[in-house]
């Protein structure tokens, strides 16, 4: 073998080398999807309640504490909140409060570092005002932010629901009704 056949192979291997590296290097990561909360979309005749699910979906992204707004029309509905039980295996808690007439604010926090699992978050039990019907009301999430087990913040997408108030029959999700 001759210097210079052997020159020219080590300049083909260590190109190859180099371009794997540069390939690998420079390969974008896979997509991660921002954690999401959604509130569906239900119906419940007028002067009814209805307990609407707040649903989280974070993959991957480990959060343990939550914080949104949902704003909502407080002519035609009145909304409040509490916690599901499946929260409870995360040992959180949910604290509201108002923040006008027509937002509420939501925190769900706890005092260790366990994540929220994917899946209902928090309840909103959301009561129509006798003598409205015939309309739909949109819950609009706003604010929503989490934060990891170190207290990183992280951004969370979110998808309005809304209430349809409605005397026909054609009713959807846990609908409860007042007296």
């Amino acid at each position: 073998m001759t210097v210079s056949s052997w020159v020219s192979r080590c300049l083909a291997a260590a190109g190859a080398i180099f371009l794997v590296l540069v390939v690998f290097l420079t390969a974008s990561s896979p997509v991660r999807a921002d954690p999401a909360l959604v509130i569906p979309e239900q119906t419940v005749r007028p002067d009814g309640t209805a307990i609407m699910r707040v649903s989280l979906t974070s993959p991957d992204s480990g959060l343990s504490g939550v914080q949104f707004e949902v704003d909502f029309d407080s002519a035609a509905i009145d909304v409040r909140s509490q916690a599901p039980p499946e929260l409870a295996t995360a040992s959180k808690s949910l604290f509201s409060v108002e923040r006008g007439p027509n937002s509420r604010r939501v925190l769900i926090a706890g005092p260790n570092q366990f994540r929220i699992p994917d899946g209902p978050i928090a309840e909103l039990i959301v009561k129509a005002r006798d003598g409205v019907s015939g309309s739909s009301h949109p819950l609009r999430l706003r604010n929503a932010i989490g934060t990891d087990a170190i207290g990183n913040e992280v951004p969370i997408s979110a998808r309005h629901g809304s209430i349809t108030i409605s005397s026909s029959s054609g009713f959807t999700g846990l609908v409860m009704y007042s007296r």
